[in-house]
């Protein structure tokens, strides 16, 4: 049964001691806003998969997606950028902004110019401001050049949740080629299990809908699996489940 959004304002005012996620788990609700059942009983309507036999797709699509990064990101992917702590995850995000709304290579990678914006949920504004300073005259940019190319939503002791982050994107005020997402861990909903690979999944998912849309891409910042990390694969580095570690769209 789909319970009408005035029927959970009521219950949500009887049950008032009972914070969000435990009140989605007695309305048979994910974590994430979605109805759990059957394709009938989500809070989204079922939407099939397109159906294209390979003439149909050969005849539409002629060639692959735009690259931003050449031989590395391209427009509607998703890209993770997966360190331990304090390695320099954020100057590295920092300068790959720097490198795309200027137009130059960004390590060694060519890259198409293009507005930035950066949802940082970590720093403060003064740190931004500083690193940036750095990163420009280390490089030895004019700021003046290319600095309103970037843009900053800055969410320390603000944090917002993948479902209202991907609001923000979409309704963003100028259009945007790259959308940085530092940190990802910092986004999830309360109670979020990282190791879950469905609950994993449909974050994904929400963040894929809203680049396609802007035709945009993505890069997540995201931290290392905790204990000695020189035994395994680089696909398996990052902390979580499946969608996580590995993630090029």
């Amino acid at each position: 049964m789909k319970l009408e959004e005035d029927e959970l304002k009521i219950l949500r005012s009887l049950l008032g001691r009972i914070d969000n996620s435990d009140l989605a788990d007695l309305l048979g609700m994910d974590r994430f806003g979605g109805v759990v059942g059957t394709a009938a009983d989500r809070a989204e309507p079922y939407k099939p998969p397109e159906s294209w036999t390979l003439r149909e797709l050969i005849h539409q699509y002629k060639d692959y997606r735009d690259p931003l990064v050449e031989g590395l990101l391209r427009r509607g992917e998703i890209m993770n950028l997966i360190s331990a702590a304090k390695r320099g995850k954020t100057w590295l995000i920092m300068d790959l902004a720097i490198s795309v709304a200027s137009g130059n290579p960004w390590l060694g990678f060519p890259v198409r110019q293009g507005s930035v914006l950066v949802l940082d949920n970590e720093l403060h504004p003064e740190t931004i401001s500083q690193r940036g300073k750095k990163i420009v005259e280390e490089r030895q940019f004019q700021l003046d050049a290319f600095g309103d190319n970037i843009h900053y939503l800055i969410m320390r002791g603000c944090l917002r949740d993948v479902d209202l982050i991907c609001q923000d994107i979409m309704n963003f005020r100028h259009p945007v080629s790259l959308i940085i997402i530092d940190a990802l861990y910092r986004t999830y909903p309360a109670k979020t299990d990282e190791n879950d690979n469905g609950t994993m999944a449909v974050l994904y998912n929400k963040l894929d809908r809203a680049i396609l849309k802007l035709n945009a891409a993505m890069v997540l910042v995201h931290h290392a699996s905790k204990g000695n990390q020189s035994t395994k694969f680089v696909t398996d580095v990052g902390a979580g489940a499946g969608p996580t570690p590995w993630r090029r769209s």
